[in-house]
């Protein structure tokens, strides 16, 4: 078999190397997670949701983020080892 027909067939390779790639400094919390750590935090710090903002996403610049007074950070930032909650 050709070199070209085996690329062709090997359709999900070539799409794959389109999607950006995560690397190790990129973090995920699946929606399912951080509702459960947002519900903790509610209930144990009486923290409203409005009040909640996450400054962490990739590409983001989240040291030029407008936090609001008041706000509370609840997020998975990279290389994040705890919570800080001033």
């Amino acid at each position: 078999m050709s070199q070209s027909r085996t690329s062709f067939e090997d359709y999900e390779g070539f799409v794959e190397k389109f999607k950006p790639k995560r690397t190790t400094d990129d973090c995920f919390t699946p929606p399912e997670i951080y509702a459960v750590v947002l519900d903790y935090v509610r209930g144990r710090w009486g923290v409203e949701e409005a009040d909640v903002v996450r400054p962490f996403w990739p590409g983001g610049d989240y040291e030029s983020f407008d936090y609001p007074d008041g706000c509370c950070v609840v997020d998975n930032p990279p290389f994040c080892f705890g919570a800080v909650l001033i």
